[in-house]
């Protein structure tokens, strides 16, 4: 921990006045603490020299330095982090540059690390087939485990049955001394019943293992099939941005890659921004299309196989990672062709927003993919559902693509 000129963020991370000296230690420049509102620093100002290859500071108890010629001085609230070697002073980096004593003063903000995201659909569906072979090959273990145990108290029991048996052929009875050969039948008979029972739970045991390996095996197909299918929905998105790319440009395709990391984890907007922000730009966006244009744009979605379109969506959607659900695409259909003719994009988006599982800003980039995949990609259609579905998803992305689209 260090500072440039007096910054203060170490002197602030206790809420009150800095204890420490609030001039560079050894460093370029301190991370920021959060504010205090004590009184000024209470020991003097201006750097202290003291060697390179020192270790960083860290919050928490105390710590006392020697500064040489005599002189200590104690700072509480830090403590040294990986302490360096050759140091005078165990504190990392170079010389300070000296400060001021306002050690009540307001710190820096500190520097943030932006969150990791989630796995993606694939990678969970990889996870998620990784245990279920993991559980299966436990569970094949188990029976091989337990068919070794059924076999030998099968064995077992049938050497305590020969040794009763060979008892009683033996017709050893002495009459003289009748309690040992009740004892010893009584012993032989006990330990047939004995073995009769581990044969018993041995069976039960097989039998329950059995159980687990036919469910984890049923598992273990399902998480195979699980991810075929996401294997199938991510070629789909590959495959589409490649016939952008081939059709519309790189430049499109990154546009069409953009709006769907951008729709990630988000909700829909609401309709009525949605439209406000699209009213804004829909008389120029309207003067790019004839009524010719427009007509054939609208039929050819109104024509989509909507086996195909149905398909697809399933796919797209698991791609995105979200839940797709059954719905009336004649009716997605006709509300989205109505828009293209009359520029009124209303009922379309309100139609998505209704079929959009939780509001899910993916699913309109899946809807809209989906007709993209299976309508004549031009770039008009290309460009009139990117523009409706990124007023849905947010307005920067709305701008962009009408920058980009249709330089507006």
């Amino acid at each position: 921990m260090s500072g440039n000129g007096g910054d203060n963020a170490h002197n602030n991370a206790f809420g009150g006045g800095g204890r420490g000296p609030t001039g560079g230690v050894n460093g370029t420049s301190g991370k920021g603490g959060p504010t205090g509102n004590g009184p000024g620093g209470r020991l003097p100002s201006g750097g202290i020299n003291g060697s390179g290859n020192g270790a960083n500071v860290g919050h928490g108890g105390s710590m006392t330095v020697d500064l040489g010629n005599g002189i200590t001085a104690t700072f509480d609230g830090v403590h040294a982090l990986e302490p360096g070697k050759d140091s005078g002073v165990p504190w990392g980096g170079n010389n300070g540059n000296g400060g001021n004593n306002n050690g009540g003063g307001n710190a820096s903000s500190g520097t943030g690390t932006a969150p990791t995201p989630g796995p993606s659909p694939l990678q969970i569906s990889q996870q998620a087939l990784n245990l279920a072979v993991d559980n299966f090959n436990k569970a094949q273990a188990e029976v091989t485990k337990n068919q070794k145990r059924l076999n030998e108290a099968t064995v077992a029991l049938q050497r305590a049955e020969k040794e009763l048996d060979l008892f009683y052929e033996l017709e050893i009875f002495d009459p003289t001394d009748p309690v040992w050969y009740r004892t010893q039948e009584n012993q032989k008979k006990r330990d047939v019943e004995r073995k009769k029972s581990d044969k018993s739970a041995a069976q039960n045991a097989l039998n329950t293992a059995n159980q687990i390996l036919n469910r984890d095996a049923e598992k273990k197909k399902q998480a195979e099939e699980e991810q075929s299918r996401v294997v199938d929905s991510v070629k789909l998105v590959s495959d589409f941005y490649g016939d952008v790319t081939e059709k519309l440009g790189a430049k499109n395709a990154s546009l069409a890659k953009e709006l769907a990391e951008s729709a990630k984890g988000k909700k829909l907007r609401n309709v009525n921004e949605a439209l406000a922000a699209f009213e804004k730009h829909k008389s120029a966006i309207n003067s790019k299309f004839s009524v010719q244009d427009r007509e054939a744009i609208a039929k050819a979605i109104e024509s989509v196989n909507k086996d195909a379109l149905a398909k697809n969506l399933q796919k797209f959607s698991k791609a995105f990672g979200i839940t797709s659900q059954v719905i009336d695409y004649s009716q997605l259909a006709n509300a989205i062709a109505k828009g293209i003719r009359t520029g009124e994009w209303k009922d379309a988006m309100l139609k998505i927003e209704s079929m959009a599982v939780g509001k899910a800003a993916s699913m309109a980039v899946a809807f809209t993919f989906s007709f993209l995949t299976v309508t004549p990609l031009g770039i008009a259609v290309f460009a009139l559902l990117m523009t409706v579905t990124g007023a849905l998803i947010n307005e920067r992305m709305m701008e962009k693509m009408n920058k980009q689209l249709f330089n507006i």
